[in-house]
């Protein structure tokens, strides 16, 4: 007895990789259950997936997977091979749930050892069975996954259609990938965590059984089979006399179950797939694409135990997050897609401008909801709809500013096409100001209003306002110019008259400041100086003050030789000598002023313009 013992402990040690070792328990042959006098076929099928995850990549592989005769593997022959497996195991498994059941009723202490160490046998071949069908699991979404990158899906023409094909959303492969959430529904193989603390503690985990409940010791079962987490907590609370002040406790699922789903209708890949229950309806149809180009983003409908008990509106769940949901699966839901029902396209004013789809007894309002809402420049008084109306092709003009005053809508019937017109800036007398005024944009004008009441508008002229002349640009119809000088001091001071011009509609006014016409140039000083700088002219500004500003010579100048550098009007330089000996600080500087040219009284303006830009400089 003892060596077969121990014959079952070194074929479960030595042979992870193989079913006839993993199930071979003490007095028995290989493939027999104890206890009920059967036998299970404990050979290991052909390309069978081992707990140890895919192999690495043998030299001559290829990216496609192929069989014993070089042919590529057709992907839907690969999806159903993977099925088959699952099922194997999961035979398998509910055999050895079925027998550690029956040993696990029976009284500890009547247990031999012989029965201890099949317990504990078995317990270690769930373990593996439970490695081996998530290896198979992660290989069918690898499969997907592949399928989804291969696959070239259209581009989406009905609005909802691209949150499925466009990658952005994920599907969780695994069940610890998120966080389990209040409207999460448990169902059997869910691990969930009791915590109690406060005037006592324990802790303690619980695995939803097949019945959908939880058995805590002491107490009766607690069905939660179908029940979101946030009314399990409410039970369990309810069922322990726990949430008073002396104790608190908290419900955690802390390992989700996997599902199988079954995915039919208007899809691009309908089939069964097993899949952590903590993803959604949503993330179940990201994975393989969702809907195909008629099918539907508004009636996907879950089927559980031959009636309809859920569905999924793609709209709704984006629209109104108030009301957001999450729809949960169960084991052997249906997911089934029907076709698209009511198109309407819609553009123009609209923030997202496309092609929707409708439930019946839908409106205009729902439409513009889902087109995220009307442009502020949406005119609703004429909108144009083009629909088939009994056989016949009909243009309507909706006034749905009138509908929605007297609360009443327009209920579509699909197939429209509607478009929202724009509310224009024409023929709303505009007029802008720009420059010197405290307060320049665009101003809503009247008919015969002048630039004097344009300039009160606007707060007046700035201080540095250049008042002796201002421009109106004039825009005609036709979209030519017209520049028009105008005096905006005498129009202030004679309003009215022929000096104040009388504006038009797209007109442009513009006033100019000092400095716009004026330029303050700067004056140089370096070379060997003890302070080199640069400074803005200021007039009347003398050569020996400009070497008092730069501390006046350093011990390395030549005092003998100097000059100032002048650009005149034609920028043609000349250089004016002079002796910085004579400019020293302390002596009798040289008065140079630097607008005093050579050129005589009759220098031009633009002459001393140019002479204020002058440099000077004192060479070494």
């Amino acid at each position: 007895m003892k060596n077969r013992i121990l014959l079952g402990i070194v074929l479960t040690v030595f042979g992870l990789g193989k079913l006839q070792g993993q199930f071979m328990f003490p007095g028995m042959l290989p493939g027999m259950m104890p206890g009920y006098g059967g036998y299970v076929d404990t050979t290991k099928p052909k390309n069978q997936v081992t707990p140890q995850g895919p192999q690495p990549a043998k030299s001559g592989d290829v990216d496609e997977q192929q069989n014993e005769d070089g042919d590529e593997i057709d992907p839907e022959e690969k999806k159903n091979e993977l099925e088959l497996k699952k099922m194997n195991l999961k035979s398998q498994r509910l055999k050895l749930e079925q027998e550690l059941a029956y040993l696990k009723s029976k009284d500890p202490d009547l247990l031999t050892a012989e029965e201890k160490e099949v317990i504990r046998i078995q317990t270690e071949n769930l373990k593996m069975i439970a490695l081996q069908e998530r290896a198979i699991i992660e290989e069918q979404q690898r499969e997907m996954d592949k399928y989804r990158n291969k696959k070239n899906f259209p581009s989406a023409s009905v609005y909802g259609h691209q949150f499925f094909r466009d990658g952005s959303f994920r599907f969780y492969q695994k069940t610890d990938e998120i966080p389990v959430t209040d409207n999460y529904v448990l169902g059997t193989g869910d691990q969930v965590q009791l915590e109690v603390w406060g005037y006592r503690y324990w802790s303690k985990t619980y695995v939803v059984s097949q019945s959908g409940s939880i058995d805590i010791e002491g107490y009766q079962k607690i069905f939660v089979k179908g029940v979101s987490l946030q009314k399990v907590r409410e039970l369990v609370g309810s069922r322990l006399g726990l949430g008073g002040q002396e104790s608190s406790f908290s419900v955690t699922v802390t390992r989700p179950r996997m599902v199988s789903v079954n995915i039919f209708g208007e899809v691009f890949s309908p089939g069964t797939y097993t899949i952590p229950a903590t993803n959604g309806a949503f993330n179940v149809l990201v994975s393989m694409g969702g809907p195909t180009d008629i099918g539907s983003v508004r009636n996907i409908y879950i089927k559980r135990d031959g009636k309809i008990r859920d569905s999924f509106d793609l709209y709704e769940y984006y629209a109104d997050v108030k009301h957001q949901r999450e729809v949960y699966l169960q084991n052997n839901d249906y997911i089934i897609v029907a076709p698209v029902a009511n198109l309407v396209n819609v553009g123009g004013a609209v923030r997202r401008p496309g092609r929707y789809e409708l439930k019946n007894g839908e409106t205009m309002a729902d439409l513009i909801r889902f087109a995220g809402g009307l442009q502020p420049n949406a005119f609703l008084k004429d909108i144009l709809v083009r629909r088939i109306h009994n056989n016949e092709y009909e243009v309507m003009s909706l006034n749905y500013d009138s509908l929605l005053k007297a609360k009443k809508n327009f209920v579509m019937t699909g197939g429209e096409s509607v478009e929202i017109k724009f509310i224009g800036m024409d023929n709303q007398f505009m007029v802008q100001i720009s420059g010197a005024v405290s307060v320049p944009g665009h101003y809503k004008v009247k008919k015969g209003m002048r630039i004097s009441s344009m300039l009160k508008n606007a707060n007046g002229l700035t201080s540095d306002a250049f008042t002796e002349r201002g421009f109106l640009v004039r825009t005609s119809k036709n979209l030519e110019k017209k520049y028009m000088s105008f005096n905006p001091g005498e129009a202030i001071a004679k309003p009215g008259t022929a000096a104040d011009l009388e504006l038009e509609d797209r007109d442009t006014i513009v006033i100019y400041r000092l400095t716009d016409l004026r330029k303050f140039n700067d004056v140089r000083i370096d070379g060997s100086v003890r302070r080199p700088f640069q400074k803005q002219f200021i007039a009347g500004l003398k050569l020996g003050e400009m070497f008092f500003m730069a501390g006046g010579l350093n011990d390395e100048a030549d005092e003998k030789s100097g000059f100032i550098m002048r650009t005149d009007a034609n920028f043609n330089k000349r250089l004016i000598a002079f002796k910085p000996e004579d400019v020293k600080p302390g002596t009798h500087p040289i008065n140079f002023d630097i607008e005093a040219t050579e050129d005589g009284p009759n220098a031009s303006t633009a002459l001393r313009v140019r002479d204020e830009k002058s440099s000077f400089i004192v060479p070494r």
